[in-house]
């Protein structure tokens, strides 16, 4: 085409280079195919339209089945389907978080065999997309890290958490309705507190005695995605409140209470 048309081309002097795997399948491989077979191309394509239609079958087997519409899904449904129609669920989902991303089959059996396993966990797919598994279900997201929270209080007053929250230290109860609120006893060396994320070693003071939070978390099957985003009252490393869960440890009483209360802005 080029010679017809008097273009000006060049020939890189690679492509005769057999170093590189495209140039050994078009001047070795694809030559001994065409000796064999110099149709190979009709069947070839005969083969991809079979695949094609193959693949659309699965995706309209995907849209139908109530369990496989939802973003969460059960372990036991997935694991029930062939494989092949599981690594297809994993690109759907991904496509709808527009990760513009394909799922190469070696990474779909990592991720496969990673949710055969036991272990609750988050696991990097790409940029900010993971996925996750708690217990019997998982998910995929796309979301920003958690930036850890870290208030300092070392005395009453107002103190803003976002642009949703709001954090009151009070030594007189709040007559209206909180969205949550807590009454801490205390003296003197109350402060400083501390209204943060987890930490190692934090943990809370039951009756019974001391439980490290990791623990606390996993008995009471709060999921792995939602530990790090809880807000927590602290004294160092003990724990005081958790709003979320609407869990205290237990206090020395003494005459003074102060109220802690978390608010919708």
């Amino acid at each position: 085409y080029a010679k017809q048309n008097n273009i000006h081309y060049f020939k890189d002097v690679t492509n005769r280079s057999n170093a590189y795997e495209r140039n050994r399948i078009r001047n070795q491989i694809i030559p001994l195919v065409h000796k064999e077979n110099p149709r190979y191309l009709e069947a070839f394509e005969r083969h991809m339209e079979f695949v094609n239609e193959a693949e659309q079958l699965i995706k309209e087997k995907i849209d139908t089945l109530p369990d496989l519409t939802k973003d969460r899904m059960p372990l036991k449904t997935y694991f029930s389907l062939p494989r092949i129609v599981r690594h297809q669920y994993l690109q759907t989902h991904l496509d709808k978080l527009n990760a513009e991303s394909s799922l190469g089959y070696h990474h779909f059996l990592s991720i496969d065999q990673q949710l055969n396993t036991q272990s609750n966990f988050v696991y990097p797919l790409k940029d900010s997309l993971t996925i996750h598994k708690e217990y019997d279900t998982f998910y995929m997201k796309d979301s920003p890290p958690n930036t850890p929270c870290l208030l300092n209080i070392n005395s009453q007053g107002i103190y803003t958490i976002n642009e949703n929250l709001r954090l009151i230290i009070s030594k007189k109860k709040k007559n209206h309705k909180t969205f949550k609120s807590f009454e801490l006893w205390y003296n003197n060396k109350v402060y400083p507190l501390q209204f943060r994320t987890r930490a190692q070693g934090d943990y809370i003071q039951f009756s019974y005695g001391r439980k490290k939070l990791k623990d606390y978390l996993i008995e009471n099957k709060i999921s792995p995605a939602k530990r790090d985003q809880l807000l927590l009252l602290t004294r160092g490393s003990k724990i005081l409140w958790i709003p979320e869960l609407r869990v205290s440890s237990i206090q020395n009483e003494t005459k003074q209470v102060i109220y802690v209360s978390l608010e919708c802005i």
